[in-house]
């Protein structure tokens, strides 16, 4: 694995996990911590397709973006649903079956993301395998196993803690990877 990914990988990784045990102590900085992290991670799982001329790796990368991207979308919707039926069941009694209609609603969105947060949490699951097979390093194929099994069970605290030590295996295992050489272009000659 190249310096670069290696770095990549494992700041990202520590970026997010940074914003994740940090976040109600970093309210307004939090969700661009986040963000840097996983484009970081994002960058290293690409390049990593590349250093290891697996397609596989970089498709199953993007299904599990897509799909987390959804799932994001989704849990706003959700959250602004929910506002928008407190709202209305303040605002008068007429109003209280188009609150419980909305709150319905909410419910429904809040499991759909969570279905499609557990189908993204699966690619990664995948990719990580793979790349567990590449590097030789059964720690990134746990640490997708954890994130996955964490995510399934996400409704319970458990599943969050899961996601956490997954988050962590991850970030070892990228700093912990074997690093080879970086192919110097070869100088022109003439």
């Amino acid at each position: 694995m190249e310096k670069r990914t290696k770095t990549f990988g494992g700041v990202g990784y520590i970026l997010v996990l940074a914003s994740m045990v940090l976040g109600f102590m970093l309210p307004g900085i939090n969700g661009i911590i986040s963000i840097a992290g996983f484009v970081l991670i994002l960058l290293a799982y690409l390049n990593l397709a590349r250093e290891f001329s697996d397609p596989d790796i970089k498709s199953l990368t993007i299904k599990s973006i897509i799909f987390g991207v959804a799932a994001a979308a989704l849990i706003v919707i959700a959250v602004v649903t929910g506002f928008a039926a407190v709202f209305k069941a303040s605002a008068s009694e007429g109003a209280q079956s188009a609150a419980t209609g909305l709150s319905v609603g909410m419910v429904l969105l809040g499991i759909a993301a969570y279905g499609l947060l557990v189908v993204s949490s699966y690619f990664w699951y995948k990719v990580n395998e793979l790349l567990a097979a590449h590097t030789k390093m059964d720690m990134f194929k746990t640490g997708g196993l954890l994130q996955f099994i964490g995510t399934i069970g996400s409704i319970i605290i458990v599943g969050g803690i899961l996601v956490l030590v997954g988050y962590i295996l991850l970030t070892v295992a990228f700093f912990s990877a074997e690093e080879v050489e970086t192919a110097q272009p070869m100088p022109p000659t003439g």
